[in-house]
């Protein structure tokens, strides 16, 4: 199943390398985006100096507004699921593949707690 991990980020020059980081090293067969919020820290020069692939907003959307985008993306590209993961560092990767096992069996929405 074509995946793509939305990372809705506003601010997150602190965390973004180490989220990124335990995408690839982990789960590097999901693709992912980082939907960029408008950061006023240095977010937008990390993710470009790191080669992260990444959306930048020109204006804050807030959380909302970022998700959507990152969906937008995803549908836009052929991606047939769509996980929001947040840029803090609060998520964990490894329920991922639990996740989209759970999809895979066909349920539209999967939460995990």
């Amino acid at each position: 199943m074509k995946t793509l991990v939305i990372i809705p980020a506003y601010n997150e020059s602190s965390n973004i390398v180490n989220v990124i980081n335990n995408l690839d090293n982990y789960y590097n067969n999901y693709d992912y985006i980082v939907i960029n919020d408008c950061s006023t820290d240095n977010t937008e020069s990390i993710l470009n100096v790191n080669n992260i692939r990444h959306i930048t907003l020109p204006v804050n959307l807030g959380l909302a507004g970022a998700v959507q985008t990152g969906y937008k993306y995803a549908w836009e590209n052929g991606y047939e699921c769509a996980i929001q993961f947040d840029g803090d560092g609060q998520h964990e990767a490894i329920f991922i593949s639990t996740m989209i096992k759970e999809i895979e069996k066909g349920a539209d929405i999967v939460q995990w707690h």
